[in-house]
């Protein structure tokens, strides 16, 4: 990195570390406090060097002559680690604004920090409690590559990523998944293995390249078909080695209705007909609701006038249709 775009701090966090930046911060702030805040103030000031540097600000007292960016930081971090007792961990969420702010700017310059060493834990533990801010309080998707890319990073340093992905996929993003559908085919088994096992597939590094290329495939032309469709069922690694994360609602397709991923309900409400076409559809068998569900998806896509018409039909006569293939609509 151009050391040009690294404040002071930053660079002495590059070149000497959390211990050397620390010390010659602690005598700075001893001699010259409003120098050491000019420092803090910096705007090209990174998360992980202020990070660093939460013991001496709190032993300095001097959380309150922070900028507001970084005020909200050190109180996201106090809030998380549930420590300095004398950071007021409530104050820098009084103001939405300086707090998404602060949050995006802790994600964007703190993402690509590898904290190896003491303080490891704490920093991954407040990255991911910062992302999951930006993405379940905030609902910021646009997070969600950057946390793809963080979850490999992590994960080929043979860190924890279990919050991370619980983060992951509380939402849905077509170009995350695919991010991350795309390390199937990474020269890395490590990204491979892990890959297959987010998106519950068979454990790439059994395949050869063609089957890992068809696999990748497979998967993104499932996701182009179902991707209206999916919600997130809430499970995680926690409760299993195996999260199914994502699960398509089979009642939304049938009816081609557009889901809120995170709350598993329609963009739109459903109308009388609809909500007809549903009732019948509960009482067949699950053969013949997935019948029902993969030929309604087919004709739509091929044919949105006949989708329609067979629409309208009983559901005992979309069965019958459906069974019958194209001709008999």
């Amino acid at each position: 990195m151009n050391d040009n775009r690294l404040s002071a701090l930053d660079r002495a966090l590059q070149t000497g570390g959390a211990d050397r930046l620390k010390s010659g911060f602690r005598s700075l702030a001893s001699t010259d406090r409003k120098q050491a805040l000019r420092l803090l103030d910096d705007e090209k000031l990174r998360f992980p060097a202020l990070f660093a540097l939460l013991p001496e600000l709190h032993a300095h007292q001097m959380t309150n002559e922070l900028s507001p960016r970084n005020h909200a930081a050190v109180c996201v971090c106090a809030k998380k680690l549930k420590r300095y007792d004398r950071f007021d961990a409530s104050a820098g969420f009084r103001d939405n604004d300086t707090l998404y702010r602060a949050l995006r700017w802790m994600l964007d310059t703190g993402k690509e920090w590898d904290a190896s060493g003491r303080g490891q834990d704490d920093y991954e533990a407040v990255i991911d409690y910062v992302s999951a801010l930006l993405v379940i309080d905030f609902e910021d998707t646009a997070v969600l590559p950057d946390i793809a890319r963080l979850i490999f990073a992590r994960h080929r340093r043979g860190h924890l990523v279990h919050d991370l992905t619980w983060c992951f996929f509380q939402t849905l993003d077509k170009d995350a998944l695919a991010l991350v559908a795309g390390q199937l085919l990474s020269s890395d088994n490590r990204d491979a293995a892990l890959a297959g096992k987010l998106l519950c597939l068979e454990s790439p590094p059994a395949l050869n390249k063609a089957d890992t290329q068809e696999l990748h495939h497979q998967y993104v032309q499932w996701l182009e078909d179902n991707r209206p469709y999916l919600y997130v069922t809430g499970e995680y690694f926690q409760q299993t080695s195996r999260p199914k994360h994502l699960s398509v609602d089979m009642e939304a397709k049938y009816l081609g209705k557009e889901l809120s991923p995170r709350y598993r309900a329609p963009l739109t409400p459903l109308n009388e007909h609809e909500i007809a076409c549903l009732h019948e559809y509960r009482g067949f068998s699950p053969e013949e609701q997935e019948l029902l569900t993969d030929y309604s998806h087919r004709l739509r896509c091929t044919d949105a006038q006949s989708w329609q018409a067979w629409m309208q039909k009983q559901v005992a006569e979309q069965v019958m249709a459906a069974k019958g293939g194209y001709e008999a609509v």
